[in-house]
């Protein structure tokens, strides 16, 4: 696991990390690889396919940006201002004039 691809992966995720966290995360990331390379030549014998991704299952692309909805969230919002969902203000952060 290098740099570059903690990199790749951060951006996949829309996560903004620091050279340091990049170095340290390529370390450990290229651990776990190597101690999961080490079951791959197992033999599992007997044991039912335990499922997952099959071969030909449509993958998504590997891009960054934000995913389209289906419903634009101030159809969801009981109420919608400026952009921004709106709650009522809590009973317990009023001071004691009610303000």
């Amino acid at each position: 696991m290098t740099p570059a691809h903690v990199r790749e992966l951060a951006a996949l995720a829309r996560l903004d990390l620091d050279e340091d966290e990049i170095a340290r995360l390529a370390a450990q990331l290229d651990d776990i690889l190597a101690r999961v390379a080490v079951l791959g030549p197992l033999d599992g014998g007997d044991a039912p396919d335990p499922g997952g991704a099959r071969p030909g299952a449509p993958l998504r692309a590997d891009t960054t940006g934000s995913e389209p909805l289906d419903i634009p969230p101030a159809a969801m919002a009981p109420a919608w201002t400026d952009g921004f969902f709106t709650v009522p203000r809590l009973t317990s952060h009023t001071g004691p004039e009610g303000s």
